[in-house]
């Protein structure tokens, strides 16, 4: 059975006590956790004059396209964006303030494919989105709370913990999000 936002909570702040901190410790785990596991999600966003909101549900974006064809983020101070007027295809983009801003004006849709970012847990029944992960996050909470309170040494012991935990994790998710059944050539007729 999955703890609660609250059964997590109670664990952190008995080990380092109360604070307004540790819910967002909690969903930062869960964000950490997320960028390490190989979850990805797709979306198709549309393009106007160069520019495209990327959703809210997007933690990392990994690769954006167009027709198949990639197209790169551009290093930071090589250029500002919009580089052409044109509306050809972009082989180039910037992020900035949630927003995609092409290299060209181009108007069209591109795909994206990016980590999905884990629902964020605020009421006190609320659990985890990635099963079996609650020792991970609380680990990382208190390994977190150690090392702003400068206790070196058990900011270590936590770190440690947090990425045994964190690796354990990985290991359980990746067993359950394996296909779980795979077809033979030839054998779906």
């Amino acid at each position: 059975m999955a703890l609660t936002l609250l059964q997590m909570r109670t664990r952190v702040a008995n080990r380092v006590g109360t604070s307004d901190d540790n819910d967002v410790l909690l969903n930062k785990g869960q964000e950490k956790l997320a960028q390490m596991s190989k979850r990805r999600a797709r979306a198709t966003l549309a393009f106007v004059s160069g520019e495209a909101t990327i959703p809210a549900t997007c933690l990392i974006l990994k690769k954006l396209a167009f027709s198949g064809y990639p197209c790169n983020l551009a290093p930071e101070s090589e250029f500002v964006f919009p580089k052409y007027e044109s509306n050809t295809t972009p082989e180039e983009y910037q992020i900035s303030n949630g927003t995609i801003v092409l290299e060209t004006k181009y108007t069209g849709s591109g795909t994206i494919i990016y980590v999905p970012k884990p629902a964020t847990m605020s009421l006190d029944t609320d659990t985890p989105e990635f099963s079996g992960c609650e020792e991970a996050l609380i680990a990382f909470a208190i390994h977190k709370r150690y090392k702003d309170n400068e206790d070196i040494a058990q900011a270590k012991y936590w770190s440690d913990e947090w990425l045994s935990e964190a690796e354990d994790w990985l290991d359980l998710d990746k067993k359950q999000n394996r296909q779980s059944h795979r077809v033979k050539a030839g054998s779906w007729s």
